[in-house]
């Protein structure tokens, strides 16, 4: 039978070449995702909030609700992720398995 192995033994050196490759290509793509993008704006609503800068009171509307969005999917994750927490460590000093 044949061996397909590559015939060098070092094979921490191919390791380390991979990974060059790897963060050279990601270095690349970054640097050009940075330099050829164009700015975007979230939504329309948004954009016309910032264009109607007179109108204080609307985008603070919009700004409230995105973060009342944003923060209500990391407060029941939190508040589950603690549930089971406390819960470990009152099953842990009791000495249950």
């Amino acid at each position: 039978m044949r061996d397909h192995r590559p015939q060098t033994t070092d094979y921490g050196q191919k390791t380390r070449e991979g990974e060059r490759c790897v963060f050279s290509a990601a270095l690349a793509m970054t640097v050009s995702f940075l330099l050829f993008s164009q700015p975007a704006y979230a939504c329309p609503l948004c954009k016309e909030a910032i264009s109607k800068m007179g109108e204080i009171w609307t985008s603070i509307g919009f700004n409230l609700s995105i973060y009342v969005m944003i923060a209500v999917p990391f407060l029941l994750v939190g508040t589950f992720a603690g549930v089971l927490y406390f819960n470990y460590r009152k099953h842990q000093s009791r000495g249950d398995s």
